[in-house]
């Protein structure tokens, strides 16, 4: 990692061989749970990368952790394991590849990836089937307890324990295409955001029927749920930088213009009005962003690029800040509950700890 003046500090970095997909890192507040090697389940102390325990494991899709439990799928199967020992607790074999993972409360719920599977949940402690409907949908959401799914022309959302229909919305554009992972994210208990269209996110509220635009980009964004931190959304474009709003469900502040400036020879920064009249700032850089946006201290946030470079960004000051190098080649950044930042790139893991400016 070279910088003069570096944005992190790295806590420890592990080789995993070839780069695991991204749904198959999982991380709480003790440990990180990746495949390695696509052989391996191996589960790290996120202090110092410490192996706690690694088990025998297929090309592993989704990996999920809640309830004390590591949660795994390959091809048809899913396994779940003790998190702190690694102990297998059940397996649940389906009836075709589990192309849709996620966990909502104390329940799993897998399949619906373009209808070729019915949607199915299991009892979290016992492997038990509880339901099972033929719902076309992307990667469960939990939503306050409730099972939120986003198929083509429509978003669900289920009660979790016998998948009966809560609320239905139809957003006037087809849901993007994540490809089994989730479309949707949760702001609050209240609202939802969503990704349909090229260049378009909405919001749902649950005690309304309807959707509400939040913003349209002039360019395409990437199939995939936008990401919320606070008042902001993030979403990246699909060939480019990342768009920053305020969704404004809580009546949020309106974000500052980012001031055009040039922080290095490739960070560029400007204004931008969506076509809902709601404010909001444009990252663009000489390399795309990819998936994830981690906080930094003093209101400070950091995006990666493919290129290598961790970014600094201050939405609430309009200003885009200095960059690191990391010497990798990124595919995603994750925020860790303790406040450090998770790295993966072509062959390893890194965790690293955001400083100070």
């Amino acid at each position: 990692m070279t910088s003069d003046a570096p944005l992190v500090e790295q806590r420890w970095a592990s080789s995993v061989g070839q780069r695991p997909r991204a749904s198959a890192v999982a991380v709480s507040a003790e440990v990180v749970v990746a495949q390695e090697r696509q052989t391996r389940l191996v589960c790290r102390d996120v202090r110092d990368g410490t192996v706690r325990w690694e088990r025998p494991a297929g090309v592993t899709s989704f990996i999920e952790i809640a309830g004390g439990r590591c949660l795994a799928t390959s091809g048809r199967t899913v396994t779940c394991r003790e998190l702190g020992s690694g102990e297998l607790l059940w397996r649940v074999e389906n009836r075709r590849p589990v192309k849709g993972f996620g966990v909502v409360s104390d329940v799993a719920v897998m399949g619906g990836w373009r209808g070729y599977s019915p949607v199915e949940a299991v009892d979290l402690a016992t492997g038990q089937r509880l339901w099972s409907r033929r719902i076309e949908s992307a990667t469960a959401v939990d939503w306050a307890g409730a099972v939120l799914l986003g198929g083509r022309w429509e978003v669900q959302l289920l009660n979790r324990r016998d998948g009966a229909q809560i609320a239905q919305w139809q957003p006037p554009e087809p849901l993007a295409e994540t490809h089994g992972d989730a479309v949707c994210s949760v702001v609050d208990d209240e609202f939802a955001v969503v990704r349909a269209g090229g260049s378009s996110v909405w919001c749902l509220g649950r005690s309304r029927p309807g959707v509400v635009p939040v913003a349209t980009h002039w360019a395409e964004l990437a199939d995939e749920a936008p990401i919320v931190t606070g008042d902001l959304v993030w979403v990246r474009e699909k060939h480019g930088g990342a768009v920053i709003f305020t969704h404004g469900v809580r009546g949020g502040r309106r974000l500052r213009p980012m001031l055009r400036r040039r922080a290095t020879g490739r960070i560029v920064s400007g204004a931008t009005r969506h076509a809902t009249g709601t404010l909001g700032a444009y990252v663009g850089t000489g390399s795309p962003v990819v998936p994830g946006v981690v906080r930094a201290p003093g209101g400070r946030f950091l995006v990666a690029t493919e290129d290598g470079a961790l970014v600094s960004v201050d939405p609430a000051q309009g200003l885009v800040g200095r960059q690191t190098s990391v010497g990798f080649r990124p595919s995603e950044l994750r925020a860790l509950p303790d406040g450090g930042a998770l790295l993966v790139t072509k062959n390893s893991l890194l965790v690293l700890d955001p400083v100070m400016p």
